[in-house]
């Protein structure tokens, strides 16, 4: 029988938290990490929460989001397999969230208090490198994500955004690739900087031109599909 250490030094192992660092390093590391499996629609922390935890994404999908002054819920991000969340406790003490953390689907997750990191990076500066290019990786991606705002015309904003979802949470088709997570027109509208209003027009005719297409409550990115 497999144990709890040995599925998550397994699954460390595997995650880019942990990308060249040794098995003995990874083993010692292992028991810093709690699993557990949260249902869907559990909220992992709010904003404004003090930020004490960082977790991993084994398997599932968190949804990041953040409210504005006047009320209005944003969408910033989908988590997929192996993602890093909550990494801001990196950046010092007594830090309070910024965002929402929501399981879009029963998710399981591996969680490590913020003392606990600190020691885990101080004593490895390989795994403190690996949370500084993640962190890179996450500036540049919003960078990107603010660029095709300013740039970009609404449909085409909707399908860079939908080649990027089925990168990440797609599942192969006969015609293309399946988005496997379910948004609605408002959080898809937040993710691309338009009105729901809008979104639900493109879509339409994204859809209706046949450079997306509807499978009940999800898309689907046809093969060659292009701006």
């Amino acid at each position: 029988m497999v144990t709890m250490v040995e599925n998550t030094v397994w699954y460390l192992k595997r995650n880019r938290l942990f990308d060249r660092i040794s098995d003995e390093v990874v083993t010692g590391c292992s028991g810093l990490f709690v699993q557990r499996t949260f249902p869907k629609r559990s909220v992992l922390f709010e904003q404004g929460d003090p930020a004490r935890m960082v977790y991993l994404l084994k398997r599932g999908k968190v949804r990041i989001s953040r409210t504005t002054p006047d009320g209005k819920e944003i969408t910033m991000a989908i988590l997929a397999d192996g993602d890093l969340f909550g990494e801001e406790i990196v950046f010092g003490e007594n830090l309070v969230r910024s965002t929402q953390a929501t399981c879009l689907e029963e998710s399981y997750l591996c969680m490590s208090r913020m003392q606990d990191l600190y020691g885990i990076m101080s004593r490895n500066p390989l795994i403190a490198l690996n949370v500084a290019k993640y962190l890179l990786e996450q500036r540049d991606d919003a960078l990107n994500a603010v660029g095709e705002i300013a740039s970009l015309k609404v449909h085409e904003r909707l399908l860079k955004l939908f080649e990027r979802l089925a990168a990440d949470h797609g599942v192969a088709t006969d015609g293309g690739t399946k988005v496997d997570v379910r948004l609605t027109h408002a959080q898809i509208a937040s993710l691309v900087g338009s009105t729901r209003e809008t979104v639900t027009l493109e879509l339409s005719n994204l859809v209706r031109t046949g450079r997306l297409v509807a499978d009940g409550h999800f898309f689907v990115v046809p093969h060659a599909v292009g701006v």
